[in-house]
Order: structure tokens, then sequence, then C-alpha cells
């Protein structure tokens, strides 16, 4: 929860429909925005069609197999390449100073931890019990691949004893605010990512009741967000 104008207010998680890329990036855009006027809020959303995202640091020639069809957007935020269509997917939005974290450790790394966490929260209790990557033997395995699903780092969700990554995690922090987008495969992905990147990650095998899923992670978020007085 926190103030706005003396008015206390609760955190919400919207349950988003299925929509194109240019409106779910736009919608997370927007979030982000609405964090760096003092306002946290997040989606929980899916997709129309398949699509592809790339982050923002990355080349659609360098990363995708030539000829691709399927319609390609840029993320808002950094990471790799994320198949999209049979996946849950997240946006979090928080201003920083709402977070736990002195002005000092406002640094990436920290920010996927506290933005990170009540994902993990939330999955663990739909059923996917899930850490933190940067808490397990995990992180930093993988290979050099632009597909988000290839490699494990310290901000990634995983499962604790396998170590399959439950949900690919993308941060952007500006002077003010952070945007968390995250990926968690629900089912099969609905093509063959071998058809997508030039050097595919292994398939995420994962199926879950995702009905909850969006409350799960507002309660959880409520523990992370402090109160703005």
């Amino acid at each position: 929860m926190f103030r706005e104008g003396g008015t206390l207010k609760e955190v919400k998680i919207l349950v988003d429909g299925a929509s194109d890329g240019p409106t779910n990036m736009g919608a997370d855009s927007a979030l982000l925005e609405q964090a760096e006027r003092g306002i946290p809020g997040g989606r929980v959303y899916s997709w129309s069609e398949t699509w592809v995202t790339l982050g923002c640091f990355q080349k659609a020639e360098r990363e995708l197999v030539p000829g691709l069809e399927i319609p390609t957007i840029v993320r808002p935020t950094g990471g790799k390449g994320v198949l999209h269509g049979r996946d849950v997917t997240v946006g979090l939005a928080v201003p920083l100073e709402l977070l736990n974290l002195e002005e000092a450790e406002r640094n990436p790394n920290s920010v996927y931890a506290c933005l990170g966490a009540p994902i993990a929260k939330a999955l663990t209790a739909c059923g996917l019990p899930s850490v933190l990557g940067r808490d397990t033997q995990f992180a930093g395995r993988g290979v050099k691949t632009g597909d988000c699903f290839g490699y494990i780092s310290p901000g990634d969700i995983v499962d604790p004893v396998s170590g399959i990554k439950r949900c690919g995690c993308a941060l952007k922090v500006t002077r003010t605010a952070a945007l968390l987008q995250g990926s968690i495969p629900n089912g099969r992905p609905p093509i063959d990512p071998a058809r997508v990147f030039m050097r595919p990650g292994p398939v995420i095998l994962q199926e879950w009741d995702a009905t909850f899923f969006a409350r799960e992670l507002q309660d959880a978020l409520r523990c992370v967000i402090g109160v703005k007085i």
C-alpha cells in the first residue's frame, strides 16, 4: 500500500486479456511512467498470437533465424529474446523510494531481487516451487545465446531443486522507478524455439494453474513495498 495526497490506496495487479506486441509493450511502458509519478502497479497478461520480444539492447539480425515471419517487438527492458504465445507474462513497476533499499543500494541486482521475490512467492503458492536464481547454484549456467531460456541469470526465477527456469526476467531502472517484465511458460511453446533463435535454449515444459496468480502476486508485492508517507 502507499499514500498519495494523504489517502491510503491499494497496490493493484490488473489481469489483462490477450493483446498484440505493441499493445502489451505500450501498457507496460505506461506502468513505468505511472511509477515515475509515484504510483506502483502491475499487470498479468497474455498474447493474442505468437510474438517475439527482444531486449532493448538486442539486434534481431544477430539473434533470430533469418526470414522469421513471427512478429517481433523490442521491449522497454533489457535481457534476452522471449518467444511468447503460451506464457503468462508479468509487468511490475514500482517507485524506487517504495523499495526497502538505501539509495546506494538501488542497483539492478538489488532491484531484481526486490521485484523478483514476489513473483517467486506467487508461483510457489500456485504449485511451482520457485526461488531467485541468485540464491541457487544454477545462476550463471547456460550457453551464450539470445534466447532468454538458454541462460540463467541471478535475476531469473528457478526451481530450487532442478534449476528449471520458471520465469525469465528483464529490468529497466530509471532515476526514480523500475519496471520488471517476466515471462512464465505454461504449456508447450507455440513453435519450436529452434525455428526462432539462431542459438535456442531448451524447451521449458511446465503446466500450472494461473487462476489465482495475479491475486497471489498482489499479496506478495504488498510485503515488499513500503508505505510512502
